[in-house]
């Protein structure tokens, strides 16, 4: 009989070379899924462990099982096991870990040359407040971070901080939530900072999520046209709250 250790493996594997994910998922079974979530896994190490969680979750996603994905994240305590406080909306979203959640449920990073974001503390924070700076350069455009969100039907509030905005609104970055579900016209949400300058500033607003478009994304977006910024812009203590009825 094959052990725990292998079975982990074999499956994780089979996802990985592109094997239709129903079909193992139906082959896993409840113990299968045990071994794929919970903190005893057995594997070589729990970045490796937390590695290949990922990809599976990602690969479950992308085969269109979306609420399996989620509910696995929920009842195998994902949440708590990465990081991220299962009751919040945005995983990470004052960036206090460098590496918390799993994707899709967490924050994808881009980190090319000329096109990342970097995670610093935040100024007179003594290490205990963060911030995500979003750097283009090169002129490069495109999208810095993104994150899949699960958000039940109804009314948002959406706020956050920023600093170091540009004159230029090119070149300030955007956030912009849409469906992830279904076909839309346009984003649910999309704003770009007004004041310029570097002071920190709350920013917010307001959208509303339909019944057809319970999962989203929230990316994001920076780019550069020009010689290259002296202050990068930055985001923080980003937040989405159910507004009151």
């Amino acid at each position: 009989m094959r052990s725990s250790r292998e079975s982990w493996r074999s499956a994780c594997v089979r996802a990985r070379r592109g094997r239709p994910v129903r079909q193992a998922i139906n082959q896993w079974g409840a113990t299968g899924i045990k071994w794929l979530f919970y903190p005893q896994a057995s594997c070589a190490s729990r970045r490796e462990k937390n590695s290949l969680r990922s990809g599976v979750l990602s690969r479950i996603w992308s085969a269109g099982e979306n609420d399996f994905a989620w509910d696995a994240c929920q009842r195998c305590g994902l949440a708590e096991l990465s990081g991220c406080n299962p009751s919040a909306t945005i995983c990470e979203g004052g960036f206090e870990r460098a590496a918390a959640g799993f994707t899709p449920f967490a924050w994808t990073m881009v980190g090319e040359d000329d096109l990342r974001n970097v995670r610093e503390a935040a100024p007179g924070s003594d290490g205990e407040g963060h911030l995500l700076k979003l750097v283009a350069q090169s002129g490069r455009s495109g999208q810095a971070a993104v994150q899949l969100l699960r958000l039940e039907p109804g009314s948002y509030h959406r706020r956050a901080r920023t600093g170091d905005v540009p004159a230029d609104r090119f070149e300030r970055h955007e956030e912009r939530i849409t469906c992830a579900t279904v076909d839309a016209t346009g984003p649910l949400f999309v704003a770009r900072p007004e004041e310029v300058g570097p002071e920190a500033r709350r920013i917010g607003g307001k959208f509303f999520v339909c019944p057809e478009c319970t999962y989203k994304w929230l990316a994001l977006d920076i780019a550069e046209d020009g010689p290259p910024l002296h202050a990068v812009p930055w985001i923080a203590q980003m937040t989405i709250a159910r507004a009151a009825s």
